[in-house]
């Protein structure tokens, strides 16, 4: 690949994400959702199969971890997620593997592994009557 085609990919998944702006701006002027849509480019540039995100939501506000699962969903590649955040599992995946002391524990849709390790915070789920 020669440098034009390298420029020319990088480009092309900076705009994918939304980033275009970013090219000629320092990273230290990008906030957290920048910077991760930002890594995403360059994964993107290099066309993977497989996406693995590790606790993607971290320092991100809630408007920041919508942007995030909707740029997620529309991208065609399978993806593997590490998070304990089950607001933006259940809104980006349908399938989940928890694993436990390095086996796996439960393999089933996401609403179903929440529910069956009560992971569920919300508050209709553990409010108690009084």
């Amino acid at each position: 690949m020669t440098l034009t085609e390298a420029i020319g990919r990088a480009r092309t998944a900076l705009a994918r994400t939304g980033m275009a702006d970013a090219e000629k701006r320092a990273p230290y002027h990008l906030s957290a959702g920048e910077k991760k849509r930002v890594a995403i480019a360059g994964i993107l540039a290099m066309d993977p199969a497989i996406l693995v995100l590790d606790e993607p939501t971290t320092f991100l506000y809630p408007p920041g971890q919508r942007s995030l699962a909707e740029l997620l969903r529309e991208l065609p590649q399978a993806k593997i997620l590490v998070t304990h955040d089950t607001a933006f599992a259940r809104s980006v995946y349908t399938r989940a593997v928890f694993f436990q002391k390095g086996a796996v524990v439960a393999d089933g849709t996401v609403e179903d592994v929440i529910e069956r390790f009560e992971w569920d915070f919300s508050p209709a789920k553990s409010a108690s009557p009084l």
